[in-house]
Formats: structure tokens, C-alpha cells, sequence
């Protein structure tokens, strides 16, 4: 993860048909700063989706995800919990 601006990388592993980058992540650092990035991505006029509250990789958080120009997905969150469980990620094909 970068620092500044907070860049989290999700790299497919050997589990997957399709090696390389899966999607990039903003981490904001409090709900004002997460309203802020959502502003922006709302701004770009591409494919979103606004999964709000959800449990991701043992945490908590709210969340959405954008689609960019070159089909590369992006979401921009802010964690907020932990969780005891996994959970389940949403279905990126949807904003691609």
C-alpha cells in the first residue's frame, strides 16, 4: 500500500485463470475524506457501483467501486470494523 494518496493493490494469485491486477483500492481515512473521493468518482461520469456498508477481507467498511477508462476497477473505501468472517466481495463484471 502507498501512503499518499492510501493505494491498496489486489494482485490475482495462482487460484485464478487471469494473472495480474485483479482492482486498485483509495483508502480514506475518515468518512468526510470517503465522501470526498465518492464526490470526485461521481464526477467522472463512468460506471459505478455504491455498495455502501459491507464485510471484505475480515473487515468492515463502506465502500464503492468505479470502473476507469481502461476497464481497470478501482474502489474507494473507508474500514470502519472488523469482522470475524471473510465475507464476500461484490460482482466487479457489474461496472466493467
Amino acid at each position: 500500500m502507498l501512503d499518499d494518496p492510501r493505494v491498496n493493490f489486489a494482485i490475482l494469485s495462482e487460484n485464478y485463470a487471469t494473472k495480474g491486477i485483479e482492482h486498485l483500492g483509495i483508502q480514506a481515512e475518515s468518512p468526510k475524506e470517503l465522501q470526498q473521493v465518492f464526490n470526485r468518482l461521481r464526477q467522472a461520469d463512468a460506471p459505478m457501483l455504491e455498495e455502501g456498508q459491507t464485510t471484505c477481507c475480515y473487515a468492515r467498511s463502506e465502500k464503492s467501486w468505479i470502473s476507469d477508462p481502461d476497464g481497470v476497477v478501482w474502489e474507494a473505501f473507508y474500514t470502519n470494523g472488523e469482522s470475524v468472517v471473510y465475507g464476500e466481495g461484490p460482482k466487479l463484471s457489474a461496472i466493467s
